[in-house]
């Protein structure tokens, strides 16, 4: 059986199974020629001792993008030491890139991936960037799935492409949003999930908002470094703290008993005077978060962990179902605070209809035709203190939570009015008339909403008919699951990519037309496409050297030497580009003429006036008389002066 070092991915032993090798440690499969390459390429690389401590941080690596909560220090700490040994390592790079570039890097690393050289490793590649998804990051992955798997593996292209559009969704919804204020903080053990789905599913669909950490908090790449911060956040910006009691989360090992309780004792402590510092058990109600807790299966017994619940929750009633908990959330989401001395009721009184009721909601009508929101929302808390159930009341909050002074208002709205909190809770308690009335509403803003989104659908139809496809992309992501808005996204993706791909080579045909000005233009919109980055900066050198070549050719035109010798210097300094050499050499032979014919002339010019040249000038003039002399003698004899006849 044939056998190599070490596995590319996380430094296993490889065997020969059925012509391909297969690692013992994460079953991974290989192909067998070019696993030998790369073992070729290492043991060339590397002795055999180094060879070992690579394949060990490899394991390393390995075991260290496989934890529950995934360090990005530690994770880019292990790149970087492997780095030092074999830099051109995909795997190794692109670990380092992730954990140590910025946005642009990393979609440029991701967009100049060799998909069919590494394609062994792309699984890797494409789990942790959906895991670690950002927004900056969504439209590169997703070309990346495309490159990598719609032409060859259908099956995997759809899944990773499901996984993407799930998570791109949710960080759109702000699920990923630990900044979002919400009702409930659940805190539960992971052993509970099924039971923390059940009680989360009752509170959410009676309109109470909650954030579970499996669900609300991201668990890729970078996720261990901020995980206990991201709870405390968390908890700060919900009003309620729900923990479910089970035996798991009661355990010491629970985060609940770790993080999340003890964060909230602490803040309960600096909220309160310091008298209480002590005592905790004394802290009145006013000064601790609210808090409810769910029952399930046996009671908290005398353990050091059971202790610590029960001084948690000391003056609290048991909840003992999910229906319970839903009704002792609102109880506790309508007053603001739990009355430890009075311990709150888990079934709500029955609503009580006065006349009072009647002029107080007549006088909150007033008061919102008005827009006095102040004094409007005082009187909806005494009707609701009289009777908790009344939907009139939670109605007039609606319009005060999105600012309008009529009823009929809210039919004009283009935002689903079942999202608003006080008007689920009016839809839930209404009646008779006010139920169908609440109901009409309902489906009028419906009505807007569709009409809303069809006008954007055809907003973006437009965009994308006139090749805008940025903008496209913007506006069917907005539009989620509305028609085929999604299909649409991955269509405007496709062409935007082609238009891409476009432009870069009318940008390569400029530059080999020498119009660099318009090509450097084209580049600097498709910056991080392809090779665009590289392209524009030799562009622009390109640019500077047209520049010059231009200039000389300029200086080239006059005839004296400074010129013609400046104009052959330029050339030389862009030797290569164009027909520079060629031209320089003319240039220069050109400006040596001219030097040499202005040597000549200088010489000839300051020859000295010396006393033998004065000599033979003398002699000159004496020769020239006789021959002045006659030529005066003939012109005067022709004109008759000089014999006159009578």
């Amino acid at each position: 059986m044939k056998q190599v070092n070490c596995c590319p991915k996380c430094g296993g032993e490889l065997e020969l199974i059925d012509e391909m090798y297969q690692c013992k440690f994460c079953n991974s499969v290989f192909d067998v020629e070019k696993t030998d390459d790369i073992e070729e390429k290492m043991r060339g690389l590397l002795d055999e001792t180094k060879q070992e401590e690579v394949a060990n941080l490899r394991r390393k690596l390995w075991d260290a993008i496989h934890e529950k909560h995934l360090s990005k220090k530690k994770i880019g700490d292990l790149a970087d030491e492997l780095y030092k040994y074999i830099p051109d390592d995909f795997l190794v790079n692109f670990y380092y890139t992730v954990c140590n570039k910025n946005a642009d890097d990393i979609n440029e690393f991701l967009n100049d991936i060799d998909v069919r050289g590494n394609y062994h490793l792309m699984d890797i590649v494409i789990e942790t960037m959906i895991g670690c998804l950002e927004e900056k990051h969504l439209l590169t992955v997703n070309n990346l799935i495309e490159k990598t798997y719609k032409s060859r593996d259908l099956v995997t292209y759809e899944k990773y492409a499901t996984m993407l559009s799930k998570v791109a969704d949710k960080i759109k919804e702000g699920i990923y949003d630990i900044e979002l204020s919400r009702d409930v903080f659940v805190a539960y053990s992971s052993k509970d999930m099924k039971i923390v789905e059940e009680v989360t599913n009752a509170l959410e669909k009676e309109g109470i908002s909650c954030f579970v950490a499996m669900r609300n908090l991201r668990h890729g790449l970078g996720s261990a470094d901020n995980y206990d911060l991201a709870l405390k956040k968390a908890i700060d910006n919900c009003k309620i703290f729900l923990f479910i009691s089970t035996p798991n989360s009661r355990s010491r090992e629970c985060d609940a008993l770790k993080i999340e309780i003890p964060y909230v004792k602490q803040k309960d402590i600096l909220n309160a005077p310091p008298e209480y510092k002590n005592y905790y058990n004394k802290i009145p109600a006013k000064y601790k978060k609210a808090r409810i807790q769910l029952l399930i299966g046996s009671q908290p017994g005398t353990g050091p962990a059971d202790q610590r619940v029960n001084e948690f929750y000391s003056g609290c009633e048991w909840v003992y179902t999910a229906e319970n908990a839903v009704a002792q959330a609102y109880k506790i989401l309508d007053e603001g605070i739990m009355e430890v001395e009075e311990p709150v009721r888990v079934v709500a009184e029955a609503p009580v209809a006065t006349d009072s009721n009647e002029k107080l909601l007549k006088r909150c009508e007033i008061l919102i035709e008005d827009r006095d929101y102040t004094k409007a929302s005082k009187l909806i808390d005494d009707i609701l203190n009289n009777d908790p159930e009344c939907s009139r009341a939670y109605l007039y909050a609606t319009l005060i939570d999105l600012d309008l002074n009529k009823l009929d208002d809210l039919k004009t709205q283009i935002k689903p009015l079942e999202e608003n909190r006080n008007f689920a809770k009016a839809l839930k308690f209404a009646k008779g008339y006010e139920a169908r009335e609440l109901n009409n509403y309902v489906a009028k803003v419906r009505e807007n909403v569709s009409a809303k989104q069809e006008d954007i659908y055809n907003s973006g139809l437009k965009y994308k008919n006139e090749g805008k496809y940025k903008l496209a992309i913007e506006v069917f992501t907005k539009l989620n699951d509305f028609k085929d808005s999604r299909q649409q996204v991955v269509s405007c993706e496709n062409l935007l990519l082609q238009q891409k791909d476009s432009n870069l080579n009318k940008a390569k045909d400029l530059i080999r037309m020498y119009k660099y000005d318009e090509a450097i233009i084209i580049l600097e919109n498709l910056k991080g496409h392809r090779d665009s980055s590289a392209l524009l900066e030799s562009t622009r050198i390109l640019k500077e050297k047209e520049n010059t070549y231009q200039s000389a050719i300029l200086l080239a035109k006059y005839s004296d030497y400074e010129s013609i010798d400046s104009a052959a210097k330029k050339m030389d300094s862009i030797a290569g580009y164009r027909d520079s050499s060629s031209l320089a050499k003319v240039y220069h032979e050109k400006a040596s003429k001219i030097h040499r014919k202005n040597e000549v002339t200088a010489a000839n010019y300051n020859r000295p006036y010396t006393p033998k040249k004065r000599f033979r000038f003398s002699m000159l003039l004496l020769l020239l008389i006789p021959y002045v002399g006659i030529i005066i003698f003939i012109v005067m004899a022709a004109r008759g002066k000089l014999f006159k006849y009578k």
